[in-house]
């Protein structure tokens, strides 16, 4: 049977808190130019690091999340990433960023967060 994912699910410290209508999963090695005299000649590594942009969040249940307060806190939190075998990849990240988007016509109002965190366990 062939499963649809309609909405991304957002896992903070193994507990389903949220759907989200649009993400973006962003891996950043963190690679520049090496120059020399003679010009390129190969890549320096930086501080890889991970990165997701979730837009249209939706608690589910009874969950209450607070990405404002998490946001402001300067600790990481668990966050579960969905794998396409069906299981979820755990990795710490924080919350750097916090958007809301309201739209009168459809009385629809929006939270967009951005989450960052080093780099995956499952490179």
């Amino acid at each position: 049977m062939d499963v649809i994912t309609r909405y991304y699910p957002i896992y903070i410290s193994g507990k389903k808190v949220a759907t989200a209508h649009e993400q973006t999963y962003d891996v950043n090695p963190q690679k520049s130019l090496l120059v020399a005299a003679e010009g390129v000649v190969g890549l320096a590594s930086g501080a890889p690091h991970t990165q997701i942009q979730i837009q249209g969040i939706d608690p589910v249940g009874n969950t209450d999340i607070n990405l404002i307060a998490l946001a402001l806190q300067s600790g990481m939190v668990d966050v579960g990433v969905p794998q396409t075998d069906g299981t979820y990849l755990v990795q710490k990240m924080g919350v750097t960023n916090v958007q809301k988007k309201t739209n009168a016509e459809t009385g629809r109002s929006d939270y967009s967060c951005t989450l960052l965190g080093g780099a995956p366990k499952n490179q």
